[in-house]
């Protein structure tokens, strides 16, 4: 989930679906992350299952372990099993942390589209030549104290 490289890889090779069984939980973050937010793990698998379909115009269908939540420490489970397609993002029948199933139709026509907008129109060079000039702020941001 984490490395983009690897689904690239599986779109070039013809996939349209993509099967991702893990075990992942929220004590899979580290503890500087899970002191700033004790579910930051299920924000990133929130984040990336959908991006993924995105950035590979396919589907995935993301097996996650469940079981009881906690907080961050081991044996919280992350869970969020779904099926996820671009501009939808999850499909109905998306667990939680508990254990279960779920039967979810899914409508392929929707990586088709996908396909289809992601190439004519995100990466034709008329879109890019007509997108405003990107700027960009060197220096100190104003009320932010990051680490230096």
């Amino acid at each position: 989930m984490a490395f983009p490289e690897a689904f690239r890889a599986l779109i070039a090779q013809g996939a349209k679906i993509i099967v991702i069984p893990t075990f992942w939980t929220l004590a899979d973050c580290s503890v500087d992350g899970r002191k700033r937010n004790p579910l930051a793990e299920e924000l990133f698998l929130e984040s990336m299952v959908v991006a993924r379909t995105f950035e590979n115009t396919c589907a995935l269908v993301f097996c996650n372990v469940g079981g009881e939540r906690g907080r961050g420490e081991r044996g919280s489970w992350a869970g969020g099993s779904q099926v996820a397609v671009p501009f939808v993002g999850a499909l109905p029948g998306k667990l939680g942390w508990e254990e279960g199933m779920s039967v979810v139709e899914l409508d392929m026509e929707i990586c088709e589209f996908t396909v289809f907008f992601a190439t004519f129109c995100f990466r034709s060079s008329e879109v890019v030549l007509k997108r405003p000039p990107l700027s960009v702020h060197v220096g100190p941001v104003e009320g932010f104290e990051g680490r230096s």
